[in-house]
């Protein structure tokens, strides 16, 4: 799979759009795959992503990942 590391960039909305939006094509092209769906965390830039994304490919399939959820459920509970 295709890896990125983007830990000296600045983390924004756009510069993941991109790296998605070229993740899918690779995937598309390396495998002869169709995108159908993808999962994601909940997170502001993340729900930007989703909105782009869906502009950009209106059939995708856009869930949140629930262990992103429950993890956030579980620390606001034990207050964390």
């Amino acid at each position: 799979m295709h890896t990125h590391d983007v830990s000296a960039d600045a983390k924004s909305s756009e510069m993941l759009l991109k790296l998605v939006t070229e993740d899918i094509q690779w995937s598309q092209e390396m495998f002869l795959l169709f995108i159908i769906a993808i999962c994601t965390d909940n997170s502001g830039d993340a729900w930007k992503v989703q909105r782009l994304l869906l502009m950009l490919m209106p059939w995708l399939i856009i869930i949140v990942c629930w262990v992103h959820q429950i993890n956030l459920i579980v620390g606001d509970l034990l207050g964390f």
